[in-house]
C-alpha cells in the first residue's frame, strides 16, 4: 500500500518538529510538508499530493477552522484532522461543519496519533475520546421531541454510539444484543432518516440539534 502523505501545520516549529520525530519510524506515514500558518497551507507546493492535512485550530492569521472549510471546497480529497488544545463543543462542532473528518486533542498519545492518522486517511471519521463523549452526550441533552416521534428509545442509543463510531459487534456487546440485532436497527435508523452514511448521521444530528 502507498503511504499517508502527511501535512503538519502548526504555529510552533518544536511542535512540527516533535510529530516528525514521533512519525518517522512508521513506514505507512510520510510527511510531505509542513506549514506554520494557515496561510503557508493554502499556498504549499505539495497541497495537490496531501491525503490528510493535520490542522492546528490557534493559528495566527487564519485559523485552522478556516482553513479546514478552504480546504474541503479547494481540495475535497485531503482529509482534515484537528490537532489542537481547544476542547470547546463550539469549536468541535464548527471544526466538522468546515469538514474536519477528525479531531485529535494535544494530550493524545503516540498510539492514538496513529490511529487517527490512519482512520481519517482511510475516509473514516476519528474523534478523541473526549470529544467523542462531549458531541454524544450534548446528542442525547439536545434530542428533539419530532426525532423522539421518528425513532425508538432503543434506535436513538444506537444512534448515539454510532456517532461514536462504534462497530455493531462493539455495540452489540455493550447492549447485551447480538450484531445482527445492531446492524437490523443501524439499517432501520438510515433508512427512517433517509440517510446512507455514519457522515450523514453526523450532519443529521447536527441539523436537528442533537450537536451544535
Amino acid at each position: 500500500m502507498n503511504p499517508i502523505r502527511l501535512l503538519i501545520a502548526d504555529d510552533h516549529q518544536v511542535v512540527i518538529d516533535g510529530l516528525k520525530s514521533l512519525l518517522r519510524e512508521h513506514d505507512d506515514i510520510r510527511i510531505i510538508g509542513e506549514a506554520l500558518s494557515g496561510e503557508q497551507v493554502l499556498s504549499h507546493a505539495a497541497l495537490a499530493s496531501v491525503d490528510v492535512a493535520m490542522i492546528d485550530i490557534g493559528m495566527p492569521g487564519m485559523n485552522g477552522i478556516e482553513v479546514a472549510k478552504i480546504l474541503h471546497e479547494r481540495h475535497p480529497t485531503i482529509k482534515v484532522l484537528m490537532l489542537t488544545l481547544h476542547d470547546q463543543r463550539a469549536i468541535i462542532l464548527e471544526s466538522v461543519k468546515a469538514g474536519a473528518t477528525g479531531y485529535l486533542l494535544k494530550n493524545a498519545g503516540q498510539q492514538e496519533l496513529l490511529t487517527a492518522i490512519r482512520r481519517v486517511a482511510s475516509g473514516k471519521r476519528y474523534f478523541s475520546s473526549e470529544v467523542a463523549v462531549t458531541i454524544v452526550d450534548d446528542a442525547s441533552a439536545k434530542s428533539t421531541e419530532s426525532s423522539r416521534e421518528i425513532l425508538t428509545e432503543r434506535e436513538i442509543e444506537i444512534t448515539r454510539l454510532l456517532l461514536l463510531e462504534m462497530s455493531c459487534a462493539e455495540i452489540g456487546d455493550k447492549l447485551y444484543i447480538s450484531a445482527r440485532t445492531v446492524e437490523t436497527h443501524r439499517r432501520n435508523i438510515m433508512h427512517k432518516l433517509g440517510l446512507k452514511s455514519l457522515l450523514g448521521l453526523m450532519k443529521y444530528a447536527v441539523q436537528k440539534g442533537w450537536v451544535e
